[in-house]
């Protein structure tokens, strides 16, 4: 089934699309429940002690084409869009550990995650992160022969923040994603990159957003990956509350959608 797949995606749109339906977990699973200051890496930084931070997160995206298994820009007829709310509730457990769930707004999957300091300084700082993605409800499946929705996985990474100066900061994650079961008999793994910039004006109340991100994912014989864009902005409005409004754009990839999206977030701490 795995060979005839592979051949299915240099020619159908669908078996893309039922891809990355499959898929979704490499792609959002990673690491959930933990702070970020930018875009698509978390920071060093943890949030002060027995803080709590809630933050809900609306997405979509639209998508008209795709990159098939060799990596050529295939257009559609068809538009897909996609669109999640997601909840994250995170908890300063001392000054240098942080933990943390985020939850879908169907609650069919949760991640548990946890990041701590290694390594402190006023120019570079470096912080460990792990967690575990669980499958939770809204499915049928057999489970002498799961799929990769009914699977829960576990993510270790490293995280590194640079401080240039008082407004110019880089935070950039390295993360390895895994399952705790093989899919259909077939192992799966994931590995992310991604940097983020970030520039402060007005203040520190206002901040400009870049961010580059890399995954490759992998089911079997199957690869999936991609290079993706993500501009924006933060306002700080008070101590406590962030709006976060960003645009991802995939670049280029491998049986994966062209797609357009748009995030939006707000972040409430509770001292």
């Amino acid at each position: 089934m795995t060979q005839e797949l592979a051949m299915l995606f240099r020619t159908k749109h669908i078996v893309i699309l039922l891809l990355n339906s499959l898929l979704s977990c490499a792609v959002f699973g990673q690491i959930g429940g933990i702070s970020a200051s930018k875009l698509s890496s978390y920071t060093t930084i943890g949030i002060n002690k027995h803080d709590v931070e809630f933050e809900p997160t609306f997405g979509t995206s639209l998508s008209s084409s795709y990159w098939d298994n060799n990596g050529n820009l295939i257009n559609s007829n068809a538009i897909t869009q996609s669109s999640n709310i997601m909840w994250r509730v995170s908890y300063g457990l001392s000054h240098k550990t942080e933990v943390g769930f985020s939850i879908d707004s169907d609650a069919s999957s949760v991640s548990i995650g946890m990041k701590t300091i290694l390594s402190g300084g006023n120019k570079i700082q470096f912080s460990g992160m792990t967690g575990i993605n669980l499958a939770l409800g809204n499915r049928t499946f057999d489970p002498d022969k799961p799929g990769i929705d009914d699977v829960s996985s576990y993510a270790v990474g490293i995280i590194g923040s640079w401080f240039l100066n008082e407004r110019n900061s880089v935070d950039a994650n390295l993360t390895f994603q895994d399952y705790f079961k093989d899919v259909t008999n077939q192992t799966g793994s994931a590995v992310f990159v991604s940097a983020d910039y970030g520039h402060y004006i007005e203040n520190k109340s206002f901040q400009y957003l870049l961010s580059i991100s890399y995954e490759s994912s992998n089911i079997g014989t199957l690869n999936r990956s991609g290079l993706t864009i993500t501009p924006g902005v933060s306002i700080e409005t008070g101590d406590n509350f962030l709006f976060v409004i960003n645009t991802s754009h995939t670049l280029t990839g491998t049986n994966m959608d062209k797609s357009l999206g748009i995030s939006i977030a707000l972040t409430t701490t509770i001292h």
